[in-house]
């Protein structure tokens, strides 16, 4: 029996002696956060995703610890319930405890060693967003008609009139399920060599109230199954209340929208636009100023930052070779973040040229 205490006795002196040996949990919380961030990149979940980040040292007693913390947005259609396994499993390995907490909009993974919150991974559900892709100036050539078909979401292809491919272009859009603008050719702001880069046919502010009508309805019963019209240039024209009054009058007997491409700050095509009692949207971003790939990008990624802020953006490219193929490439990252959408079926008013 004296042996067994004196066994006992052994044992906790050599217990208590190891707990009060300092402990420190940073290298094992350092290595748990290089696989959680595996995990989550296994589930689709990038560090550009990564809305807020936490890390800060502390001690208590004779334990020094580490926390971090992260806080990620994910897909309304994120696997919740497979998540939770893979992440219990990993908290498992480490012998650190799991906590879970669900809010209306927030999932938050508490990792704890002992009683201590060491690491806090919180999962926010991004809202269902909304970007219409504009394509501008097509009709020049043929040599790009293919990106039609490969771009597999619905894009706002902007034709300009009675050029020597606008009604291929036209047919082959309708064809793979694309909208279809007119890209009207508006007069610009007197500048170097301006005259010779204007359209063969363009409305100009000397033009009388009943030319501009005429050509308005010509180009638009040229083309098929158009929704809208947006200004090709017109910098000029789009400060003149009188010339877009006209236009939106035509628009207005067809029911169909204004896109101001806001070319100038000062455009007064909104004004208009509720005055006379159509929808006008408004240019968001301009992706292809520089026809540089890595430009166009981050310019297309800006365009959905502006999305998930205020519920949908608006942007606008070119048909120009590399805009259209990085468009094509960045298809899965974009359907990832948002609902690619055509213009007519985007409600963003709640009344007409509002």
């Amino acid at each position: 029996m004296r042996i067994f205490l004196k066994f006992i006795l052994a044992f906790l002196l050599i217990y208590f002696f190891l707990s009060s040996l300092p402990k420190d949990y940073t290298p094992r919380v350092s290595q748990m956060d290089i696989e959680v961030r595996k995990l989550i990149s296994a589930f689709g979940i990038q560090e550009r995703d990564l809305i807020t980040s936490m890390k800060k040292s502390f001690q208590r007693g004779n334990r020094k610890f580490l926390y971090l913390g992260r806080q990620y947005r994910i897909h309304p259609d994120f696997p919740g319930n497979e998540f939770d396994c893979e992440i219990k499993k990993l908290v498992k390995t480490h012998k650190f405890r799991l906590q879970k907490e669900k809010g209306k909009n927030f999932i938050r993974y508490n990792i704890l060693a002992g009683n201590t919150v060491v690491y806090t991974l919180s999962l926010k559900p991004t809202k269902k967003v909304y970007l219409a892709v504009v394509i501008d100036d097509w009709g020049y050539t043929p040599n790009l008609i293919p990106f039609l078909e490969e771009i597999k979401f619905p894009l706002n292809i902007a034709i300009l009139p009675e050029l020597d491919y606008s009604r291929t272009v036209n047919i082959m859009a309708l064809n793979a399920g694309h909208e279809i603008l007119l890209h009207l050719p508006l007069e610009p702001l007197s500048g170097e060599k301006m005259e010779e880069r204007l359209e063969k046919v363009t409305i100009r502010k000397d033009m009388t109230s009943e030319e501009v009508r005429e050509v308005l309805r010509r180009f638009l019963n040229g083309l098929q199954g158009v929704k809208g019209v947006n200004n090709h240039m017109g910098s000029l024209v789009s400060k003149d209340e009188d010339k877009l009054r006209e236009i939106f009058r035509v628009l207005k007997k067809r029911r169909m929208y204004y896109l101001d491409s806001k070319v100038i700050p000062d455009s007064v095509a909104s004004k208009v636009a509720k005055e006379v009692g159509i929808r006008c949207f408004q240019r968001d971003v301009f992706i292809d100023n520089k026809d540089d790939e890595e430009y166009i990008k981050n310019q297309i990624r800006k365009g959905i930052k502006m999305a998930r802020k205020k519920g949908y953006s608006i942007i606008i490219g070119h048909a120009k070779y590399h805009t259209l193929r990085v468009i094509k490439e960045m298809v899965p990252e974009i359907i990832e973040y948002t609902i690619p959408v055509k213009l007519s079926g985007l409600e963003l008013y709640e009344s007409p040229g509002h």
